[in-house]
């Protein structure tokens, strides 16, 4: 089976607003298969949304290749779609009009775009809202609404940056378990960015963790735990435990080398 997305050797380098070359990632090589859920988790500045930016074709990497069904990522593409934290809904348009957007800028006919949006508004428990404006849906509502119109441009792959990082635990969990049924049901490729452990086990079907500085793959975990999966588990919690040691000596291990620069 050909991957999706083929990361090969990968690198890519910064200035920041200091002046300081920054190295976030450094030869990274990975393949996401077709429908695979695959969480992107790591310690704050590990390059997981360089990353994600690079395989979204919002910035190029300085060596390496990216391919996505088998082609290069020269630059923006209509078959990948970015989900980020911030709901980025237009506030002037409905719920429908919103979810509709992406095949409106393909030229899609009204009747068309509206049926394609009501059915994705369908899968995501929207339906009820249509008419409605982004300011009056709560925040679960809101990413539910930025879900639906990326589902709706019918992308071959998925990224998500931390899409659920703003919410409470509750709505977190339940919108979690809605993204698993949408995804059985689509079969959508899904390249996830999370800091959280639990998320990352909950949703994944192997989790990259990252060392940061420059950004390399320290491990990669093919999550044994069957679905659907139980958050009080005795399988879940071993896993998460043995998650969190990895990333406790990572950033043991960074500490360690500032100090050690700053000397």
């Amino acid at each position: 089976m050909k991957s999706v997305v083929q990361i090969q050797n990968v690198s890519r380098t910064y200035w920041n607003t200091r002046g300081e070359k920054v190295d976030a990632l450094s030869g990274i090589s990975l393949d996401v298969s077709p429908g695979e859920l695959v969480c992107l988790l790591g310690p704050t500045g590990c390059g997981k949304t360089t990353l994600l930016r690079l395989v979204a074709g919002l910035e190029v990497p300085d060596q390496g290749s990216i391919l996505l069904n088998q082609e290069p990522v020269t630059g923006i593409r209509p078959d990948v779609t970015l989900v980020f934290q911030q709901y980025s809904l237009f506030p002037w348009r409905t719920v429908l009009e919103n979810v509709a957007f992406g095949q409106e800028m393909k030229g899609t006919s009204r009747a068309e775009r509206e049926t394609s949006a009501r059915h994705y508004l369908a899968l995501t428990g929207l339906s009820t809202f249509e008419k409605a404006y982004p300011h009056e849906l709560s925040g679960g509502m809101q990413q539910r609404t930025a879900l639906a119109r990326a589902l709706a441009y019918e992308p071959r792959l998925l990224l998500m940056d931390e899409p659920f990082g703003a919410l409470d635990d509750r709505t977190r969990h339940r919108l979690q378990s809605e993204l698993l049924e949408i995804r059985q049901r689509t079969r959508q490729t899904i390249l996830f960015v999370t800091h959280s452990i639990d998320e990352a086990v909950f949703l994944a079907d192997r989790i990259v963790i990252l060392r940061d500085r420059p950004g390399l793959i320290e491990e990669t975990i093919s999550v044994p735990v069957p679905r659907p999966r139980d958050r009080q588990s005795k399988d879940f919690t071993n896993l998460h435990l043995e998650i969190r040691a990895i990333l406790e000596r990572i950033i043991e291990q960074s500490e360690i080398k500032r100090t050690l620069t700053n000397e």
